[in-house]
């Protein structure tokens, strides 16, 4: 890690690799290359230490954060109160990184019950808020992050980071010009082994991650499945199974959905599978897509 008074001795170069991967860090979380430009210097973190025993360990944790701690105001709220990083500026909540005017957007990276909070307050002060994902553990925290956003007149966004894979953008193109026809039915797998997630520890505590499976993984699958076909879901069923003991929760999930416009779709979801499987198929009226990992697959064609 590199305090901000050395990176401030870097020659040109090296200071223009560190602001190019912050830019590209922002980009890959939907905002507009033109606006992190201009905002690159002015973005807020809020982070908490708890999560790593010791500095070394949040930093190779974060690589992108260390790099935003480098190129301007990047600020820091802990719950509690008191300093992320000796680094670099630092804020309590007696102190609000909401109030100050040399920030213009603020992402939240908190524990998924500690979203809400920061999020309303940093609308509230006219912050434009990139939150993780999931938005937050109860509905009723989400309904109130979209009305503080909306109030304040702000752009509230969820880092659902699949949506700008370049495979999944060109499958909602293709769905969206009819290239399968009307979707009819959708199969989305995520199979994988995880049996514990030591650099989150609170990931096993469910109060806190709200379920690891279907809040930390399982927000981007179903968000995908809304998504890609452009449909909010009418009716929902679910099933769930509980298999390793570490987890405290469903680590099994099975979800099946009646979509607007007519489709169905199915939701699998394991972290017990000492294989892996994740894809996503498409099924219309005329014809059917895949996406894989490797790419995207129209009918029998690999679409490159």
């Amino acid at each position: 890690m590199v305090p901000r008074d050395i990176f401030n001795k870097l020659d040109d170069s090296k200071k223009s690799k560190i602001l190019d991967a912050a830019v590209e860090e922002f980009s890959l979380h939907g905002f507009r290359q033109a606006s992190v430009n201009r905002m690159v210097e002015r973005i807020g973190i809020a982070k908490v230490e708890s999560l790593w025993p010791d500095r070394a360990a949040m930093a190779q944790a974060f690589p992108a954060m260390i790099r935003g701690t480098l190129v301007g105001s990047i600020l820091g709220i802990l719950p509690g109160g008191g300093a992320i990083l000796g680094s670099f500026a630092s804020y309590t909540l007696e102190k609000r990184l909401a109030a100050d005017p040399d920030v213009d957007a603020i992402t939240i990276c908190l524990p998924h019950h500690l979203h809400r909070a920061p999020t309303v307050a940093c609308c509230q002060g006219g912050k434009h808020v990139l939150c993780e994902k999931p938005m937050e553990t109860t509905l009723a925290d989400a309904d109130l992050m979209v009305a503080a956003a909306e109030a304040a007149g702000v752009v509230l966004m969820i880092g659902q980071v699949l949506r700008f894979r370049e495979a999944n953008l060109r499958a909602r193109k293709l769905i969206a010009e009819g290239a399968i026809g009307t979707p009819v039915n959708v199969l989305r797998r995520r199979y994988g082994l995880l049996k514990e997630y030591p650099r989150a520890p609170w990931s096993a505590n469910p109060e806190i991650a709200g379920g690891w499976v279907l809040y930390g993984y399982g927000s981007h699958e179903v968000d995908q499945i809304l998504w890609l076909l452009d449909a909010p879901a009418t009716r929902v069923f679910a099933q769930g199974r509980r298999n390793n003991p570490h987890w405290q929760d469903y680590d099994e999930i099975t979800i099946q959905m009646s979509l607007e416009g007519g489709a169905i779709a199915t939701q699998q979801h394991s972290i017990n599978c000492p294989f892996s499987a994740w894809d996503c198929i498409v099924v219309g009226t005329e014809n059917a897509l895949r996406i894989e990992t490797g790419g995207l697959v129209l009918g029998d064609e690999a679409i490159e």
